[in-house]
């Protein structure tokens, strides 16, 4: 490549990063913290039944529309004496829409979690009498959309939402088997993020 090459190279750089940088002010820094409120759907039996729970995550945030964080989860559902809590650890790509506002981005986001659950459930739904405990790990994805409010210089709002298709392994207990079939729900929350770094 000839320097004239590099130099157009730099400069194109240069002001994709400015653009961004405009459009993302809601991401200053290039790494940010956040622990959110979670709502969640889970099937116990034949419903779904929605649970709450809380969700923390690291986001990096390079000068561009595109960010990634990692995290972790929890959920508890309960529907009568029958109970699942779900843990997991997730992935959540980010595309932010550039609607030239400095104080709101709406985005788009993919989800992939692995989740393990802990239950307890009736040995048979037809006789609710003897209740057992069980454990299968299981995996969700799926994709949803959200909203970024800029707080201040480093603390934003954010509020989305998803759709994910999720299932677990089966599991025993007492020669009786669980089977937890794929389905899809959501995942919602509202939390808050702390950016810090600099660029």
């Amino acid at each position: 490549m000839t320097v004239r090459g590099i130099v157009a190279v730099v400069a194109a750089v240069h002001i994709a990063g400015a653009t961004a940088r405009e459009a993302l002010a809601q991401s200053a820094q290039p790494f940010s913290v956040q622990a959110s409120l979670l709502a969640a759907s889970q099937k116990i039996g034949k419903s779904a039944i929605s649970g709450f729970g809380f969700e923390g995550q690291l986001r990096y945030t390079p000068l561009s529309l595109w960010s990634l964080g990692v995290g972790v989860q929890y959920s508890a559902h309960s529907s009568g004496d029958e109970s699942i809590d779900i843990t997991g650890v997730f992935l959540e790509p980010r595309y932010a829409v550039d609607i030239g506002s400095d104080r709101f981005a709406p985005y788009l986001a993919g989800r992939l979690a692995f989740l393990r659950e802990s239950a307890t459930l009736f040995q048979d739904p037809q006789s609710p009498t003897v209740l057992l405990e069980v454990s299968s790990n299981g995996s969700a994805f799926g994709a949803g959309a959200g909203l970024l409010i800029r707080g201040s210089a480093r603390v934003n709002i954010d509020i989305g939402a998803a759709f994910v298709s999720q299932a677990f392994g089966d599991a025993s207990s007492q020669g009786t088997t669980f089977e937890f079939a794929r389905f899809t729900g959501y995942v919602a929350k509202a939390g808050v993020s702390i950016g810090f770094g600099s660029r």
